[in-house]
């Protein structure tokens, strides 16, 4: 786990701030210049993208769930952790 995220770090250190904010636009030149400057293979710098990606659909997921969202606000103030979650729509 902290090598994956050591590599994940020396990838985001060989990309430009563009890279770092449209990933999912990153082409296969930049991502042969990311894996070379970042000492790398190529299908490293796709893992990361991949895994941004996932990342980026799982809390678009979530985002759309209010009533999640709001039970999760309400524990986080009161320190509730009785949830319901015939609540989520599970």
């Amino acid at each position: 786990m902290q090598g994956n995220l050591d590599r994940y770090r020396t990838i985001m250190d060989s990309m430009t701030a563009w890279e770092k904010n449209e990933p999912a636009k990153i082409k296969a030149d930049r991502i042969k210049r990311i894996a070379r400057g970042s000492g790398v293979r190529e299908k490293d710098v796709r893992e990361l993208i991949g895994q941004w990606n996932r990342s980026r659909k799982m809390m678009k997921g979530m985002g759309g769930n209010r009533k999640l969202n709001k039970q999760m606000r309400k524990m986080m103030k009161d320190g509730d952790m009785d949830i319901d979650p015939s609540s989520f729509g599970m």
